[in-house]
């Protein structure tokens, strides 16, 4: 199973690092057999939606089905 992973630290903390996320995640995905298709990362506030780019990249992958689940 192609599998997207997703983290997003915010711009406001300079101490936090979405390699910090990624890890887990990517134990997890080994542990299950699933494959990464591709890790999205932003490094900007919740609340700033324009900025969130990977997100909306994330969103495009899924609408072609380039990955069963984030």
């Amino acid at each position: 199973m192609k599998i997207a992973l997703y983290a997003r630290v915010s711009t406001t903390d300079k101490s936090q690092d979405p390699e910090t996320q990624l890890m887990a995640l990517r134990d997890f995905v080994k542990a299950q057999g699933w494959t990464v298709f591709r890790e999205y990362v932003d490094q900007v506030s919740a609340n700033d939606l324009s900025h969130r780019t990977a997100w909306r990249e994330l969103l495009d992958d899924a609408a072609e089905r380039r990955f069963q689940v984030v």
